[in-house]
This record gives structure tokens, C-alpha cells and sequence, in this order.
């Protein structure tokens, strides 16, 4: 119920209808006086966050109610790879890091940088003009990078 109040931020009155619903389909025998119960905290703080307060911690605001990391909406709700793909926030840092990598070449490119395969290919490593005078890379340095 903790994911169902973050979904329906701000909407209290929602809130009961969907707890009820919800302890009916997985507990039906449950009375609605325990769901109550059991779900207090959770309706206080969402009504903590309807009124706009927040929870500072290490400098950072959050609201009242628990938000999961990534990792852990990845582990409990058994979310594969292959669906990561196709969200855009409940992601695993590996696809993350992928795609940053992604929209940082993206914008080099459009920066007008070169590709790697291109930078690599006219690369003074590649081309070794030390060779074509006949000394090692280090004098080539050492003179000031000659022509051939």
C-alpha cells in the first residue's frame, strides 16, 4: 500500500477504496477494521505528504513515505532486463550507466566530435610518424613532434 499512496499523491480520498480493494483480493477474510489498523502509519503519512511536509535527511528533502530504490522495485516486483529496456526510471544502475554512456556520445556527436573508431584511426599512436623518421616515440617527443 506504501507504492499505491506514492502513486496516488496528493489524493487522499482514493486511498481507503484502494486498500480495501486490494486487502480483498490478496486477504478476503480480513476484516476491514485490521486493514484500518495495520495501514495507520501509512495514512498518516500520507496525509503528511498531501499537506506538503517533507523529511529532510543528509541535506536532501523526501517525503514521509517509504520510497524504494530501484534496486529494490527490481527485486520485488521481478522486473527482467528485458523490461528495464522498456521503462524509463525503474532501472538497474548497469542499464543506467548504459544509458548515460549513450547520451553522452550523442551529444559529442552533435558537438562535432569525432568517433572513437575515427579518433583511434587518425591517431598519432596509429600513424607513428617517429617510424617514418627512424627514432623512437620518445625522441619524437623529445624534438618537438618533427615532421617526416
Amino acid at each position: 500500500m506504501n507504492f499505491a499512496a506514492l502513486n496516488l499523491w496528493g489524493r487522499t480520498s482514493r486511498f481507503w477504496y484502494e486498500a480495501y480493494q486490494l486487502a480483498a483480493e490478496l486477504t478476503p477474510t480480513l476484516p476491514r477494521s485490521e486493514v484500518s489498523a495495520n495501514l495507520s502509519t501509512i495514512w498518516n503519512k500520507m496525509q503528511q505528504m498531501a499537506r506538503g511536509e517533507w523529511i529532510e535527511f543528509n541535506g536532501r528533502q523526501y517525503p514521509p513515505l517509504y520510497t524504494p530504490r530501484n534496486a529494490t522495485l527490481i527485486e520485488r516486483l521481478g522486473i527482467s532486463e528485458d523490461e528495464q529496456r522498456q521503462l524509463k526510471t525503474i532501472i538497474g544502475k548497469d542499464l543506467s550507466r548504459e544509458r548515460d554512456a549513450a547520451r553522452k556520445r550523442e551529444k559529442r556527436a552533435e558537438t562535432g566530435a569525432a568517433s572513437r573508431e575515427e579518433y583511434e584511426a587518425n591517431s598519432l599512436s596509429r600513424r607513428k610518424p617517429w617510424d617514418a623518421l627512424g627514432m623512437s616515440r620518445a625522441s619524437w617527443y623529445q624534438n618537438g613532434r618533427p615532421s617526416p
